[in-house]
C-alpha cells in the first residue's frame, strides 16, 4: 500500500471466471485507510439471516433509482444464460452429428445385408420368418451403436477432462467446477439406442422385400 506493507487475513477463496489474474476483496472502509479510495463501481451487501432479498432489493431501488441493483442469484442466472448462450452451437452440432452417426449406421447395415446373402438364406432355410430375420438385423444394430457409444462417452470424458484439468489452466490460469450431466447422458444414450434399434429393425424389413434368394 502507499503508506507500506499490511497483512492481509485470507478469509476465503472464491472462484471468479471473469478474470485472467487474482483479486483480493477487502472491506471498503480498509480499502478507504489503505488507499484513500472514495470511489467505487460495485458493492455486495450482506443481509441478515431471515431477511427478505425482494424487499430489500425493493426498497433500494426506490431509495437510489440510478442504481442498478441485483440479487445474487439473479446475477448468477444472468451470467450462466450468458454463458450458455456462447456454447448453444454445441446443440446444433449434437444434433448434426446425432444424425450423421445415424445415417451411417443405416449404410452399414445396408452394406451388411448386402454381403449376407448367404446367411440369409440359411437363416430362411433354417425356418426364420422376415421378422425374425428383421429383429437379428435390429440387434446387430443396437449393438453397433452401443460400441460407438460406449467409446464416444469414454472419449468425450477424456477430452473434456484433459480440457478443464489441463488446457484450461495452462491457457487462462483458471478452470471450470466439473460437473457430469448423467441425467443428459442417459437420455442422449437411450435416445441413441432406441433409434438405432429401430432403424435397424426397418432397414432389415424394407431390405429383405427386394432380396434375392442365394444357393448355400
Amino acid at each position: 500500500t502507499p503508506s507500506g506493507p499490511r497483512p492481509v487475513w485470507i478469509a476465503g477463496l472464491h472462484a471468479d471466471y471473469a478474470r485472467d489474474n487474482g483479486l483480493l476483496l477487502v472491506d471498503l472502509p480498509v480499502l478507504k485507510d489503505w488507499f484513500g479510495v472514495n470511489d467505487y463501481e460495485t458493492s455486495a451487501i450482506f443481509l441478515e439471516k431471515g431477511a427478505d432479498p425482494a424487499a430489500v432489493q425493493a426498497s433500494l431501488k426506490e431509495e437510489f433509482p440510478g442504481l442498478a441493483i441485483r440479487q445474487n442469484g439473479q446475477l448468477m442466472k444472468t451470467a450462466l444464460s450468458i454463458f450458455n448462450q456462447t456454447f448453444a452451437v454445441t446443440y446444433a452440432l449434437q444434433v448434426i452429428g446425432l444424425t450423421v452417426a445415424l445415417g451411417g449406421l443405416v449404410l452399414s447395415l445396408v452394406s451388411l445385408l448386402r454381403e449376407s446373402g448367404r446367411e440369409l438364406a440359411l437363416q430362411r432355410t433354417l425356418g426364420m420368418g422376415r421378422l425374425e430375420i428383421a429383429l437379428s438385423t435390429a440387434i446387430e444394430g443396437t449393438g453397433i451403436a452401443l460400441a460407438g457409444l460406449l467409446t464416444g462417452l469414454l472419449l468425450g470424458l477424456s477430452l473434456g477432462l484433459v480440457l478443464i484439468r489441463v488446457i484450461n489452466y495452462q491457457s487462462f490460469g483458471w478452470t471450470l467446477q466439473t460437473a457430469y450431466p448423467w441425467a443428459e447422458v442417459c437420455f442422449l444414450g437411450g435416445s441413441v439406442l432406441l433409434l438405432a434399434f429401430l432403424i435397424s429393425f426397418f432397414t432389415g424389413w424394407l431390405y429383405l422385400r427386394k432380396w434375392s434368394p442365394e444357393a448355400l
